[in-house]
């Protein structure tokens, strides 16, 4: 039988001014080894209806990622055109008995359209075919499929350019700039279901650690949440 794995998180506010003393590894304490950041450049566009999903836990978005060439992010204008492909549909749920935190999360992650529109299907009840998505311009069908966004409504689109590297050969580390001005970072790591609190322990440890990068003090806001702040649902960046 295939164990079930989860993705935990933990969020925290990332300074991009930190950023030149994690490059040299001069931080205090080091970390073992100088990080080996890879760079990625993508847009991440989520989809609800009437706030029914994220109510429920469950997050659905389609992310389409960007050539390389694109970190420069000051210097170039970002487009669907540039992107390699259509993208990749994702949904998280959020795992019963979780931590309520935001800061602090586990999700049941999947990429699987059949298993996404299943998900979306147990949460919303059917659509009058014809509804119209005025943000992009395409009518939603009632059947929920892929192609018509699962019978959902685009809530929020942006860019993000991320460097990740992996720390003590085990955490995740992601720092993200955005489109629209905010920087977010979260360590994650990918565990089965039994080893949730192991984890979240070593987790809270991993960070103590490394205090001078990861700020976890305060509020801590995420990419999704600054936008919706600062725009509302259905804006486009």
């Amino acid at each position: 039988m295939t164990k079930k794995l989860l993705e935990i998180e933990r969020k925290f506010t990332y300074s991009p001014a930190l950023l030149p003393l994690l490059l040299s590894n001069r931080g205090f304490p080091p970390f073992p080894s100088p990080p080996a950041i890879s760079l990625k450049v993508f847009r991440d566009t989520y989809y609800d209806r009437s706030s029914i999903l994220s109510k429920n836990g469950l997050w659905v978005r389609r992310r389409l990622y960007y050539p390389p060439t694109t970190h420069h992010w000051k210097m170039f204008s970002l487009d669907d055109g540039m992107a390699e492909g259509r993208g990749t549909w994702e949904a998280k749920r959020s795992l019963p008995g979780a931590s309520t935190s935001f800061a602090k999360s586990s999700y049941e992650e999947t990429t699987e359209v059949a298993r996404i529109q299943e998900q979306v299907r147990a949460l919303l009840p059917p659509m009058v075919s014809g509804h119209s998505d005025s943000s992009r311009g395409k009518t939603i069908a009632a059947a929920g499929e892929e192609e018509d966004y699962f019978g959902l409504e685009e809530m929020a689109s942006y860019v993000t350019w991320r460097r990740e590297f992996v720390a003590e050969g085990r955490f995740t580390v992601c720092l993200d700039e955005t489109d629209f001005g905010h920087a977010a970072g979260e360590v994650e790591v990918i565990a089965e279901e039994g080893e949730r609190e192991g984890v979240e322990r070593e987790m809270e440890e991993f960070l103590g650690r490394y205090k001078w990068l990861f700020d976890v003090k305060g509020e801590v806001k995420g990419k999704l949440g600054a936008w919706l702040d600062k725009y509302g649902k259905g804006h486009r960046g």
